[in-house]
Parts: C-alpha cells; sequence; structure tokens
C-alpha cells in the first residue's frame, strides 16, 4: 500500500505505529513518522508518536518537547496526545532528577575524597 501511495500520511503513520509497537523498530518506525509529517504536518497522533520516538531513542529532551508542543497545538482536545506529552514531561523530569543526584553523589565524592566533610567556613567562625 505505501508503495502505491508513497506520500499518504494515513499508511505512513499506521506503519510507523506498527513497526513501533509490534515490531518493536523505533529507527524504522521513526523515518515513517517523519514521512508522515511531511505529508500532514497537523496530525496530531503522528507528531505525538515521532516526539516520543525522539524522546526513546535519543533522550533528546529539546526537540522531542518541540514536537509533542506541536502535537497539543494540532489537536489539543486529543486525550491520547495530552496524556502522551504528559507522560513525557513526567518521565523527563525523572531523569533530570536521577542525573542531578547522580552528579551531586560524584561531586561530593571527589571533594571529600572519603573525608568527613569540614564544617562551613560560617560555622567554624561562630
Amino acid at each position: 500500500m505505501i508503495e502505491a501511495n508513497p506520500g499518504n500520511s494515513l499508511l505512513l503513520g499506521n506503519y510507523a505505529r506498527f513497526l513501533k509497537e509490534i515490531r518493536g523498530d523505533y529507527v524504522k518506525a521513526e523515518n515513517y513518522c517523519a514521512r508522515a509529517i511531511l505529508g500532514n504536518p497537523n496530525d496530531g497522533n503522528v507528531l505525538s508518536m515521532y516526539a516520543d520516538l525522539i524522546w526513546e531513542t535519543h533522550k533528546d529532551k529539546r526537540r522531542a518537547e518541540s514536537y509533542f508542543e506541536q502535537a497539543v497545538k494540532a489537536a489539543p482536545d486529543d486525550s491520547f496526545v495530552l496524556a502522551s506529552y504528559a507522560r513525557f514531561l513526567w518521565d523527563a523530569d525523572d531523569e533530570e532528577d536521577e542525573v542531578g543526584e547522580n552528579l551531586s553523589e560524584r561531586l561530593e565524592q571527589s571533594f571529600h575524597h572519603g573525608a568527613p566533610p569540614m564544617p562551613s567556613p560560617l560555622a567554624a567562625a561562630s
């Protein structure tokens, strides 16, 4: 069907969903989503799926969020699009928290090198 209708955004989007959800082929799914978006840049579901693929495969928060925002503008009443965006925001926030915690632990270890922490200058002066 796609060979006969290479610019049909509905077919491209449906095939992208099949690749993502059934085959687990995120790379091909991302490619077909991009083609579907070229055919219909206002399809909120495809924009949302593409954003999700970008986040899952590349962890590119800025780019994924941009596509999610486009999806919400294209389909502001679509509960699937809104839920996908909310899940992304939750996941991205959790990931930032984990990165921050790991960074804090590494910094603390590198500053103290196993020695007990020194009191702050204010505490020592009082």
